[in-house]
């Protein structure tokens, strides 16, 4: 069955194409900023603690025989402040 179609000008075709880029380009806005906030919550493990070091928020480190998570940027030893949380504790003799 034959159809007839109406001839697209071109700027018709300008104006869908320029709003379906304003809504992709929306979309991956969207998806750029949950991306950026789901690598910001990356655990990393950067060794036994340093005294001295500055830590950031996400890191964890080995202390004293426990793994410790870093919740704020912070120099501190862990087990000092709030800005460490005890991961896994030693197990006996510190092994």
């Amino acid at each position: 069955m034959a159809t007839d179609h109406e001839p697209v000008t071109y700027a018709a075709l300008r104006t869908l194409v320029e709003g379906l880029t304003e809504e992709l380009a929306g979309k991956f806005g969207a998806i750029e900023r949950r991306l950026a906030e789901l690598e910001s919550r990356q655990v990393r493990y950067v060794g036994v603690y340093e005294s001295g070091r500055r830590y950031r928020k996400g890191e964890l480190v080995t202390h004293d025989g426990s793994v410790w998570h870093c919740e704020a940027a912070t120099e501190a030893k862990p087990g000092t402040t709030d800005a460490w949380v005890l991961a896994v504790k030693r197990g006996k003799d510190a092994r």
